[in-house]
């Protein structure tokens, strides 16, 4: 199994640290394109921006696909390198991959008590080799009511996080600004939005919503790919 397939399976067993991925909601059938827009401010004071598009679908079973490799630049007809699929009702999910036609399949365990649920992270990321801060940051919360996104009812909030700049040795505060639109009805956000004064602007939002169900083999492994089990951590089972 190659690398790239790795990190994917690890990345879908644990929760996102930014933005999310459709939940596998029953009842609740759609389909659209995840765009995700980062602008960040070069050292000449030059913008560069980076769009990535993928595609997402969910049946009235809670199944999903998932295009999960970015396609920063490609045609949009161009075959996506991996493809999550996601069955909740057999508790399996598949990651295809298209170049060698091998779909890796894990068998998820049953959730504890109380379901399963996807979390978020709102607070600052800090790179490698860099020393996080001493002290506590400041958090702040606010509504942002409701409004009409994409035909769709959404709820939003904002939630800013700020590390003082004594906590970190002088400079400037650290702050973080995520915003997040929450649709009831897909169970899932619509737009989310994070501005970070170190490292720029990112936004995640859903375009070309289709409310009807998508086509059934979307969600079958192709006759023509061989299925190869792995454990619940990637690794082949023992």
């Amino acid at each position: 199994m190659s690398t790239r397939v790795s990190l994917v399976l690890m990345c879908a067993l644990c929760p996102a640290v930014f933005g999310q991925s459709a939940g596998p909601l029953p009842g609740a059938p759609f389909s659209a394109d995840q765009v995700t827009i980062t602008t960040r401010t070069q050292a000449d004071g030059k913008t560069a921006e980076l769009r990535e598009s993928r595609r997402v679908y969910r049946d009235s079973a809670g199944r999903l696909w998932q295009d999960i490799t970015p396609r920063a630049g490609a045609p949009p007809d161009m075959e996506p390198v991996i493809i999550m699929i996601t069955d909740p009702v057999e508790r399996v999910i598949y990651a295809l991959e298209t170049p060698t036609r091998a779909a890796h399949r894990i068998l998820l365990p049953k959730p504890p008590d109380g379901g399963e649920a996807m979390g978020f992270g709102y607070g600052i990321p800090f790179p490698a080799g860099q020393a996080r801060p001493k002290g506590k940051p400041d958090f702040k919360s606010e509504s942002l009511g409701t409004q009409t996104m994409q035909g769709i009812e959404v709820q939003g909030s904002r939630t800013t996080t700020t590390w003082p700049a004594e906590a970190q040795g002088g400079g400037q505060d650290l702050v973080s600004v995520n915003e997040m639109w929450i649709s009831r009805e897909l169970g899932m956000a619509v737009l989310i939005k994070r501005s970070d004064s170190r490292l720029g602007t990112t936004t995640q939002q859903l375009e070309n919503i289709q409310r009807k169900e998508p086509d059934a083999s979307l969600f079958m492994v192709p006759a023509d790919f061989h299925v190869e089990d792995m454990g619940f951590g990637g690794e082949p089972p023992k």
